[in-house]
């Protein structure tokens, strides 16, 4: 019995890492397609050896050769998926396009490029060899099919080329017109983002005016919601983050709810007092940088940086923050769309010294009262704005 290594179930420790599809990126179409007819005028010096002759009766009968190999191309596809699973294998028409999949099963990086460029590996030596067997009168006809079916097996090369440097024990979801990537989880942070994304993907994406993202001081404003109503929001804080995490969740954890704002707390686990602690000047570089890609992956976003917050336990570390939030805020005069929201005033007493009542037992996080502060300050910004985020 042949060992199967499809998998029906994603594993608990494997994170998303990206995706290709076809229906929703315009660009990679146009991309390939261009490609293609790249490809086919590449090999149109061919019929300068072979000749061109093709009448009307071998014109219908080489329509219905593409057909018949569409159709092979996919039925190998198939018949791959079911080497490595034994589940049933999908079938579909998209428009003009027709494939195989099997959506919900996940196959490592190795058995997936097997799949993928199979029917590659299969047709196309077995059509060149038709042409020099085939009657003369016949090589125009199977060349052209030749060339066709090379072309039109350009998606799977850039899958494989897409996936080269993947880990070998990346997972891939097909779904027909695109795929998902999935690799193991590279930290307990990690995992925690994953189980958050897959728990909105399996109860559908919420489409908010703001996403609150960040570490635990995000993760622990619990009146979130409440507090910035009427402006709808998702908290996805995640406690313990760094910078570097969300620039590796803003697909996952931002892009997808399709906010108007983004409010977004991070850099005071980069400036923590420990061995592996950062200056100011480095985070906020690393901050900006992520403001940068927010902005860039969605165009008409608001982005909202709070303030590295002052606090008991981390009060040797606070020049270091405190100049990670002047460099921030510094950063908003050149990008229109960041906006800086500093805490700072509102979070100390008349005389600079700190508040103690706002820190819990660890002199770091928040009490409610913490929180009391942050409702105070940073809702009544975006909720003056609310015109351009209201949907």
């Amino acid at each position: 019995m042949m060992k199967r290594s499809g998998l029906n179930r994603l594993p608990d420790q494997y994170e998303w890492f990206g995706r290709i599809d076809l229906k929703q990126d315009k660009k990679l179409l146009l991309m390939l397609n261009v490609l293609s007819i790249l490809i086919v005028i590449l090999f149109l010096p061919g019929f300068a050896v072979i000749g061109f002759s093709i009448d009307l009766p071998r014109y219908f009968l080489m329509l219905l050769g593409m057909a018949i190999l569409i159709t092979l191309h996919e039925l190998i596809h198939g018949a791959f998926f079911k080497r490595y699973y034994s589940g049933k294998v999908q079938y579909r028409f998209h428009g003009f396009a027709f494939s195989a999949s099997m959506e919900g099963r996940y196959f490592f990086k190795r058995e997936y490029l097997i799949i993928g460029l199979a029917p590659a590996v299969i047709l196309n030596p077995l059509l060149l060899l038709a042409v020099l067997l085939v009657p003369p009168s016949w090589k125009a006809v199977v060349y052209l099919l030749f060339i066709i079916h090379f072309s039109a097996c350009l998606g799977d090369y850039y899958v494989a080329w897409r996936m080269r440097k993947d880990p070998v024990d990346t997972l891939v979801e097909d779904t027909g017109v695109g795929m998902t990537f999935y690799r193991p989880a590279a930290d307990e942070y990690a995992i925690r983002a994953e189980a958050l994304r897959r728990d909105y993907a399996d109860r559908g994406f919420p489409v908010a005016d703001v996403v609150l993202a960040g570490s635990s001081f995000i993760e622990g404003w619990t009146t979130s919601k409440q507090d910035f109503a009427p402006l709808s929001t998702v908290n996805v804080g995640i406690g313990g983050t760094r910078v570097e995490h969300w620039m590796r969740w803003i697909d996952t954890l931002i892009v997808a709810f399709h906010p108007r704002a983004v409010v977004l707390y991070v850099g005071s686990n980069n400036i923590h007092g420990g061995d592996d602690s950062e200056c100011g000047d480095d985070v906020a570089a690393k901050a900006l940088k992520l403001c940068d890609l927010i902005m860039k992956r969605l165009p008409a976003v608001r982005l909202y940086y709070v303030s590295i917050s002052p606090s008991i336990a981390r009060n040797h570390v606070w020049a270091e923050a405190r100049r990670c939030n002047e460099l921030v805020a510094a950063g908003c005069s050149s990008r229109p769309r960041l906006r800086f929201i500093d805490c700072t005033a509102a979070l100390l007493l008349p005389d600079g010294s700190l508040r103690p009542e706002i820190y819990g037992e660890d002199g770091l996080h928040y009490t409610p009262a913490g929180y009391v502060i942050w409702k105070h300050t940073i809702p009544p910004v975006l909720c003056s704005e609310r015109d351009g985020i209201n949907r």
